[in-house]
């Protein structure tokens, strides 16, 4: 029995080593293991705050007067814009940065005005001047925030942007004078729009949230003494993934 034991204990023993060999080894050869060398440059020019960059940046916010004398009188608008951008580090302090984007704008028009909407009814009601563009847009970034490891920091962006509106509209309602019911009217392609606008775009970011100002230098209508608002501002949202360090 004494033997049978003893011989039992060596084969465990035995066993146990091996395991034991074998774990060494596979610790071994997981420490010793080099990743491609194009990997580890991909990993180490990626990021936030890193050589290359890419990032969605979401745009919400409204047009206001800028105090001309020629502004058409709004009641609400909107400026929606997703854009897709591009970021390369030149320094610490300075970046480059392009993109491009689709923008919708909506003007809602305070009251009607024969000055500057002389083709339609004076009983027209809910007129509203929509845009749809595509915006290529190039410019520059400073970063102030030295402190940030592999994150965007608080940074000030300046863009030129160029508006190709492939879809415009003028709708509104007005009361059939001789049956009393209401029409609505929706004219596309118009004539006196212009297809390109100019301006630029100016972003103040903390990481993720930030707010922008927008100015457009071009006029929307061609051969038209009023000009619907330039001046756009509200708030943005830049969109990546959280697992940065």
């Amino acid at each position: 029995m004494d033997i049978l034991m003893k011989y039992n204990f060596k084969i465990l023993a035995i066993v146990i080593l091996t395991l034991f060999q074998f774990s060494g080894i596979a610790q071994k050869i997981v420490i010793s293991e080099n990743p491609p060398i194009d990997f580890r440059k991909e990993r180490s020019e990626f990021g936030p705050n890193q050589k290359r960059f890419d990032y969605f940046d979401l745009k919400l916010g409204g047009f206001i007067s800028d105090g001309a004398i020629n502004t058409i009188p709004t009641k609400s608008t909107l400026n929606l814009e997703l854009t897709k951008l591009y970021k390369r580090k030149i320094s610490e302090l300075f970046s480059l940065n392009y993109g491009i984007g689709i923008g919708h704008q909506l003007f809602v028009l305070d009251q009607y005005d024969i000055s500057y909407l002389p083709d339609i009814s004076d009983q027209s009601k809910e007129i509203k001047y929509r845009f749809i563009n595509l915006h290529p847009n190039f410019g520059f970034q400073i970063n102030f925030d030295k402190q940030k490891g592999n994150q965007m920091g608080k940074y000030i962006a300046c863009n030129a942007y160029l508006d190709w509106i492939f879809s415009d509209q003028l709708s509104y309602k007005y009361t059939n004078s001789s049956n009393s019911d209401q029409i609505k009217i929706t004219h596309k392609n118009l004539s006196n729009v212009s297809a390109f606008q100019y301006g630029v775009k100016l972003k103040i970011s903390g990481k993720k949230l930030g707010v922008f100002v927008d100015y457009r230098f071009s006029d929307y209508f061609i051969n038209q003494s009023y000009e619907l608002p330039k001046l756009s501002i509200g708030v943005n949202y830049s969109i990546y993934k959280n697992n940065y360090r």
